[in-house]
């Protein structure tokens, strides 16, 4: 009897186990109060015709989570520098901002010392906005988000594809493949690349990606290069 019952109970964890290949992975974000999460950000870029590299540590604060999932964080940059002509510039921490989040992704409302009128569509440009349905590799989904006239945000289309599956700083991932861009606008900002988001709370533990007249913070002009960022632990 006892080995009648340990048979059947691998053929249920086996069965599980093939529901949940077929079923696929809902996606969404999982936040735990006061949890601190830390990325360092890597880019090459060009202003005036001079090759600039940068280096940037965020950090993200979880202040509140609400029944539905919603979380309110404080994100800010921590330390930066810049390499420009050869010479070393320190880019000074900001005040953080505080950002409400839903599970999804898609964000409710930022507010901060350090909002600008690009804050909005920066994070348009740089969220990453989950479906509603399970995923699996190959699985894709599309997202098109008219102009929102409060928010100063042109409309935007997001488009993600789920290529792979890999372990990362010990985490399994999703590899995604997405393009964001803008669909109006005289200089319309676009941002493409690979992102690796974790299967249980949809952090992303590391990406890379390109830009196209992507607004900043404090900078002169929209920036275009090439970004990597992962996760510090």
């Amino acid at each position: 009897m006892k080995k009648a019952l340990k048979v059947g109970g691998i053929a249920i964890l086996l069965a599980a186990a093939a529901a949940y290949a077929a079923d696929g992975v809902v996606l969404k974000y999982v936040y735990k109060k006061d949890a601190v999460s830390k990325v360092r950000i890597k880019g090459t870029l060009e202003m005036q015709g001079t090759q600039v590299t940068v280096e940037l540590v965020n950090q993200t604060k979880v202040k509140e989570v609400g029944d539905d999932g919603t979380a309110t964080l404080e994100d800010g940059l921590l330390e930066g520098k810049a390499t420009f002509n050869g010479q070393d510039i320190d880019i000074p921490s900001q005040p953080a901002n505080i950002i409400v989040m839903k599970a999804n992704g898609e964000v409710k409302e930022i507010r901060g010392e350090s909002m600008t009128d690009d804050t909005y569509r920066l994070q348009n440009l740089m969220g990453f906005v989950t479906p509603t349905d399970a995923v699996q590799v190959g699985s894709k989904w599309n997202r098109d988000v008219p102009a929102d006239k409060e928010k100063k945000t042109p409309a935007y289309k997001a488009e993600y594809t789920i290529t792979g599956e890999e372990t990362v700083q010990d985490t399994p991932t999703f590899k995604v493949e997405y393009k964001v861009y803008e669909t109006e606008g005289t200089d319309p900002a676009k941002v493409e690349g690979t992102v690796w988001v974790a299967k249980d709370d949809c952090s992303v533990v590391k990406g890379s990606a390109k830009w196209e007249n992507v607004p900043q913070p404090g900078a002169p002009v929209p920036i275009s290069g090439n970004f990597t960022m992962e996760r510090i632990k």
